[in-house]
């Protein structure tokens, strides 16, 4: 009796101790679970311990453009790239400012990439070509801990140097053609002139500007009385309306030339003259004295084809000029020179 209450005792006290084990097995497994329950300010409270922590300034670490950039497109927009999450709410127009010259402020629209830590600023308008702008972030600008940059930072760019627009040059207004012939205004010496210096330069006045390349010795023609041509240089002046003669050697005393400007010479719209101009001149006669100096050497008796007329010796007369010359007896003028 007494053993089988010894067993029975024994097996009640394995029962008990097995229940209270379970039982208590459950309850340190409830206050477990009941000790990991997550409350909703539990990621917050993680979060701002975590950010207590961070007390290093954000940097920006690149710019489009970047800071001296030359010949930007006109249409860029610009972004600037951070070390760390920012918080978008500092990202504005406030602390992302673009300026240009005088320091206008440009508008535009400001934007923030969390997953690339960039800030993007969209000008509103294109930007003026040939022209630098100043980009600016300001310290207002911070990061999740709110930590702000340590300084305002600047860069600058130079919007694209266009080439200056083609500029179409004035089409005058049409001036009509012109179709009259030039005429000769003015000519020394004037026609049928006396007592022309040997020495002489003829000139010719135009009523208008001339063609050059129809001013010259076939078209200014200078010939003595005997209808001998006169060698001599022909010159346009700078104002295409004076042609000049100038003889090679100084003209015959007291003899008739004839100068002629052809038909030939034109204007610069093509118009030649109406017909040649023709005017004669004469030159003046030589000193009597001059002549007489080495006496009479000849005179020509009634008959004679000369006469009436004396023959003065007139030697090394002129250059290359005759030795002998024919006066009429009365001293009015030569007659005929020899050589």
């Amino acid at each position: 009796m007494n053993a089988f209450k010894t067993m029975w005792l024994s097996l009640l006290f394995v029962m008990m101790m097995t229940g209270a084990l379970v039982n208590c097995e459950g309850c340190e497994q409830s206050t477990f679970d009941d000790q990991s329950t997550v409350s909703p300010d539990s990621d917050a409270d993680t979060n701002a311990n975590a950010n207590e922590s961070d007390i290093i300034a954000p940097l920006i670490i690149s710019t489009t453009p970047v800071d001296g950039a030359f010949s930007v497109p006109v249409d860029q927009i610009l972004n600037a790239r951070f070390t760390e999450s920012m918080d978008a709410s500092t990202i504005n127009a406030v602390n992302f400012i673009l300026t240009g010259p005088d320091a206008i402020t440009i508008t535009g629209t400001v934007d923030f990439d969390p997953l690339n830590k960039k800030a993007t600023f969209t000008p509103d308008t294109d930007l003026d070509s040939n022209t630098t702008y100043t980009a600016t972030i300001t310290t207002g600008v911070k990061d999740v801990a709110l930590n702000a940059l340590e300084s305002d930072y600047i860069w600058e760019f130079t919007a694209e140097i266009k080439p200056a627009a083609d500029v179409t040059p004035e089409v005058p207004p049409e001036v009509p053609s012109d179709i009259t012939a030039p005429t000769l205004s003015l000519t020394i010496p004037l026609a049928d002139a006396t007592d022309v210096p040997f020495d002489q330069i003829l000139t010719a006045t135009f009523s208008e500007e001339m063609n050059l390349a129809t001013i010259n010795q076939f078209t200014f023609v200078v010939t003595d009385s005997d209808a001998n041509p006169v060698t001599g240089a022909v010159v346009l002046d700078d104002t295409k309306k004076i042609a000049t003669f100038t003889p090679d050697s100084d003209f015959a005393s007291n003899t008739t030339y004839t100068a002629t400007i052809t038909s030939v010479a034109k204007d610069l719209a093509g118009n030649a003259l109406a017909g040649n101009y023709v005017w004669s001149f004469e030159t003046q006669p030589r000193d009597n004295i001059a002549w007489t100096d080495l006496g009479v050497i000849y005179t020509a008796p009634i008959g004679d084809a000369y006469y009436p007329s004396v023959l003065y010796d007139a030697g090394g007369f002129g250059v290359g000029g005759p030795t002998y010359a024919m006066w009429y007896s009365d001293g009015t003028g030569i007659l005929k020179m020899y050589y």
